[in-house]
């Protein structure tokens, strides 16, 4: 195959990255009982692992399936119809359909190989990911399942009372942000149905006459139910979010899709909820808090008497990372200049659930 044709076919391949820790052999075995050995999909496995032990993973599970189960190599390509999976005590990064394994970096002994992975593969894959989040203790996989769903991909978690271990289902399922709870067998004909459904938008770019129009009617359904203006939101942003719901409702044309919305309030809060997604990190945006850092500093704190209030408002407060950022930056420059005063910060958003 020509080195170009090659590289299209990468990408446009589907991928899902699954994660457990305890209690992974079980859940992982009645997910790959049910994967057809021809899917056209890759997945790769990563799992909480003895860092000083070598891995009998990559065996045990490819005595459950005819689909070939490989441990992941440096430099590696992905493929399709391949089980992929990752070697203990390293991070497994993807970039440009290769696997590169990278040394752990560790904070306190914590590892969160499955956050770790899952950026990369939202970066590289965008809506062709895929994030399953299986039986296992603690939250590795969280942050993760944010940075698929902010690319566009689909978030599948494994139910807790199939879990031997609900801990990171738990912490996964608490974002609100899961698109399906379901039990492992379950699993792998939903990703199938999804990576397969080929949605038609009209036009190549927001601005063609297609998108338009078809924006033009998202916009009406959503007002009629929300009351809120989204015509000045940002088009891309709109498209991705319709096409991604289009395929968790096995959906081809934006027509049927439209029909789905006015026909069903559920569904229209749904978009909702997909076109505001609450995904943030703390000190999200590093510049702008330095200079507010500043701000706070030499201008706004020393230029206060102690009976004046300081209030603050965060008008989008997300999940909150935002808001405990400022409370960070504010508390460390009142205790710099003695503490003593009291603070009041407000945060809102247009999502109620936030």
């Amino acid at each position: 195959m020509p080195k170009d044709e090659k590289t299209d076919v990468d990408k446009e391949l589907p991928v899902a990255g699954i994660g457990a820790s305890a209690g992974y052999l079980e859940a992982l075995q009645k997910f790959i009982d049910n994967l057809p050995e021809k899917s056209g999909a890759a997945y790769v496995v990563i799992v909480h692992l003895d860092p000083h032990h070598s891995s009998l993973l990559p065996e045990l599970l490819q005595r459950r399936t005819a689909v070939p189960v490989t441990a992941i190599r440096d430099g590696m390509r992905l493929e399709a119809d391949h089980i992929f999976v990752a070697p203990p005590n390293f991070d497994v990064s993807l970039v440009k359909s290769t696997f590169q394994l990278l040394p752990p970096v560790k904070t306190g002994g914590l590892r969160l190989p499955i956050d770790s992975f899952l950026g990369f593969l939202a970066t590289e894959k965008k809506g062709g990911a895929a994030c399953v989040i299986l039986s296992g203790t603690g939250s590795d996989g969280t942050m993760g399942l944010r940075a698929i769903k902010d690319a566009g991909g689909l978030v599948l978690v494994q139910d807790q009372d199939s879990a031997r271990f609900s801990g990171m289902p738990s912490s996964a399922i608490n974002t609100g942000l899961v698109d399906l709870i379901l039990a492992p067998e379950r699993m792998p004909e939903e990703l199938l149905r999804y990576f397969q459904t080929r949605v038609r938008i009209s036009g190549s770019t927001p601005d063609a006459a297609g998108d338009n129009n078809l924006l033009q009617k998202i916009w009406a359904v959503l007002q009629a139910r929300t009351g809120e203006d989204f015509s000045a939101y940002k088009k891309k942003t709109i498209l991705r979010r319709f096409e991604r719901r289009m395929k968790l409702n096995h959906l081809e044309e934006p027509g049927q899709y439209i029909r789905l919305l006015r026909q069903s309030d559920l569904e229209v809060d749904k978009l909702f909820r997909d076109i505001l997604i609450g995904v943030t990190s703390f000190f999200r945006d590093s510049q702008a808090f330095e200079a507010l850092k500043r701000e706070l500093a030499e201008k706004v704190l020393p230029g206060l008497s102690l009976k004046q209030p300081l209030r603050v408002w965060v008008p989008g407060c997300s999940g909150g990372e935002e808001v405990y950022s400022l409370a960070i930056l504010i508390r460390e420059g009142l205790d710099a200049e003695g503490g003593g005063r009291h603070f009041q910060i407000f945060g809102t958003d247009l999502d109620e659930s936030a």
